[in-house]
């Protein structure tokens, strides 16, 4: 399953979590982090993330 989302903002989630739990995601962890953030926004009917 390709990302949910570009690389800017994955990047910008993974520097968020970094900052907030203390915890450096890999790659693996980046991309399942947005895959189930992806799916949950997709369960709760946001089917396109905003921009802007």
């Amino acid at each position: 399953m390709p990302s949910a989302l570009d690389p800017g903002p994955e990047r910008e989630l993974c520097e968020f979590f970094e900052l907030r739990f203390g915890h450096v995601l890999n790659a693996r962890g980046a991309r399942e982090l947005t895959q189930a953030l992806h799916r949950l926004t997709k369960s709760c009917g946001f089917e396109r993330a905003a921009h802007g």
